[in-house]
């Protein structure tokens, strides 16, 4: 794959794992990439750029089920539209849908913490919520978390 004449994607959501840092951008009309990039010592250098077939990402953690590699997409765009985790699986160098699940509107970063997936929202921010007409639908004020060894082995069969 050739990388000198393709832009790394600014960074609007990132995750770690292993040694490779995954950068990617928000977008809420078309997909976007995926920067991978490998971590070693203080530099970083692209390793591939894939192409993310979701549109309205917000966040990413990966996570590693049964000696597989899942990606977990938070979807997410307005105040009145549900999120979505997006679960897949990157085969052949292109995400493969496996699951969605249905989340309350404007979640944002999730992370893998102690085998749960964290979710963080804004939709209890101040900001999102001055004019009473805009607010969001659902107020989530907490951060959720989700075992997600139990979700993944209820999806996958």
């Amino acid at each position: 794959m050739e990388l000198s004449s393709k832009c790394p994607p600014l960074a609007s959501y990132l995750t770690v794992y292993k040694n490779n840092l995954y950068v990617g951008k928000f977008d809420k009309d078309s997909n976007t990439k995926l920067g991978i990039y490998e971590i070693n010592g203080l530099d970083t250098s692209l390793v591939k750029l894939i192409d993310v077939p979701f549109k309205k990402v917000q966040g990413l953690a990966i996570y590693e089920y049964k000696d597989e590699l899942y990606y977990l997409f938070s979807c997410s765009f307005g105040r009145r539209s549900n999120s979505s985790l997006i679960v897949s699986k990157l085969v052949n160098n292109k995400f493969v849908f496996v699951d969605e699940l249905v989340l309350p509107c404007m979640l944002e970063q999730v992370s893998i913490y102690n085998k749960e997936l964290v979710m963080v929202f804004e939709s209890d921010s101040l900001y999102y919520n001055v004019n009473i007409i805009n607010c969001a639908k659902e107020k989530i004020k907490d951060v959720l978390y989700l075992d997600i060894n139990k979700y993944l082995k209820d999806i996958i069969k």
